[in-house]
């Protein structure tokens, strides 16, 4: 029995046959384009099914299938790794070989969303099944990833698609970075990492829509990042400081500060050993 996640026909009887490519659920034939699996672990008591439907049924081009837990046991005694293979070699059989086993992932906030997934860079494909998201590698333009440095721990992918849109996914660790360096020269993808700060995109959009190629726009954030780490070693006369100030607002933020308000301030002050914590301000 599986649990599906986004249907209203929680509980499913799957069947597949791998030659015909239909999928049965309870009393109804689909025809399934792709299919993926994610295997249970000791540490996840379910194996995962995600399919990729030719037709929508019932509005949705993708539906995702859980199988029972393989806790579910009466004997106490049982081995633990026993359980889990009996329960992927199940799921296994129902797939059949046509079926992509996903293994190596990492943990992403997605695009959109405000809780942690696991991301799944297949040949072609990234994939998060438990969010229904899936990308094809083809509708990506370049790949960015901003914050990387030394002394952070995580940084964020933006895929810039081919129809002009961004998709950020972050709070990736940066220790997986080059899984998506791979992944990216494997589908022939540009791919650029980035320093601490994140990027002005539409400003970005805008310069490249223009005709200014990936490549160049790279190096001009580059080349003024590193002007700003040097910023103490600049002498008079080694740049144009027309050219300087031009490359300077295109990574500017596009916000204005706020202006200053004479309601923030005061010029009371409070004579030493007359200062008490303000604590009615502070909320509990």
């Amino acid at each position: 029995m599986f649990y599906c996640v986004n249907l209203r026909k929680k509980d499913c009887n799957l069947k597949y046959d791998s030659n015909s490519k239909i999928l049965s659920v309870n009393d109804d034939s689909l025809n399934v384009n792709r299919l993926y699996s994610v295997p249970a672990t000791q540490s996840s008591e379910h194996a995962y099914l995600l399919t990729e439907l030719s037709t929508p049924y019932q509005n949705k081009k993708t539906l995702l299938f859980r199988s029972e837990s393989w806790l579910i046991t009466d004997d106490d005694d049982a081995d633990d790794n026993v359980l889990v293979e009996q329960l992927n070699k199940k799921v296994d059989t129902l797939s059949g070989p046509d079926c992509v086993i996903l293994n190596d992932c990492v943990e992403a906030r997605l695009h959109g969303t405000t809780t942690m997934n696991n991301l799944y860079p297949t040949k072609t494909r990234l994939i998060a099944p438990n969010a229904l998201y899936v990308e094809d590698a083809s509708s990506i333009d370049v790949i960015f990833c901003e914050r990387v440095t030394s002394y952070t721990k995580s940084f964020d992918m933006v895929l810039v698609m081919k129809n002009g849109k961004t998709i950020t996914h972050s709070c990736i660790s940066r220790k997986k970075i080059n899984m998506f360096v791979d992944w990216a020269k494997q589908n022939n993808l540009e791919f650029y990492q980035t320093g601490p700060d994140p990027l002005p995109w539409s400003a970005i959009m805008k310069r490249h829509n223009d005709g200014e190629s990936w490549e160049s726009i790279y190096k001009l954030i580059t080349h003024v990042s590193d002007n700003e780490d040097e910023e103490s070693e600049w002498s008079e006369g080694n740049t144009d400081p027309e050219d300087d100030e031009e490359d300077l607002d295109f990574l500017e933020e596009e916000e204005s500060e706020e202006e200053f308000s004479e309601e923030y301030y005061t010029d009371e002050s409070d004579e030493e050993g007359d200062y008490e914590p303000d604590a009615k301000r502070r909320k509990t």
